[in-house]
């Protein structure tokens, strides 16, 4: 009877972006999204390469569409724009306007505050 040959499962690398990268992901972005919209907050990324898949970036823009930024480890920067809206039903569109709710309600909690401090 022969050994079953080993599945040498590849081991996972580390691919979060270097300041040079990170300076053509940012161009890259900018040149996708066009003038007079801003990234508002990154709601996704991965920077592992391994069995669950590539390296990414994922970005909500000011216009609440979002950019999908993928291969700035091989040296290629790829952005994609979606053509809708964030879903705010889905899993991560919850947690982003979730997050922005809470951060409007600590605004107004601290402008309320300092109303009092300024009227005592």
């Amino acid at each position: 009877m022969e050994p079953k040959a080993s599945k040498a499962k590849k081991a996972p690398t580390h691919h979060k972006p270097t300041a040079k990268q990170l300076e053509a992901i940012n161009e890259a972005v900018r040149k996708a999204i066009g003038k007079g919209v801003a990234v508002a907050a990154t709601i996704g990324r991965r920077y592992s390469d391994g069995p669950q898949g590539q390296p990414y970036l994922r970005y909500v823009l000011s216009n609440d569409h979002t950019a999908f930024v993928a291969n700035w480890h091989r040296g290629e920067v790829h952005v994609s724009v979606s053509e809708g809206k964030l879903d705010p039903k889905s899993f991560t569109g919850k947690a982003y306007y979730a997050k922005q709710k809470r951060a409007e309600e600590r605004i107004a909690a601290k402008k309320v505050a300092d109303a009092k401090k300024a009227a005592q």
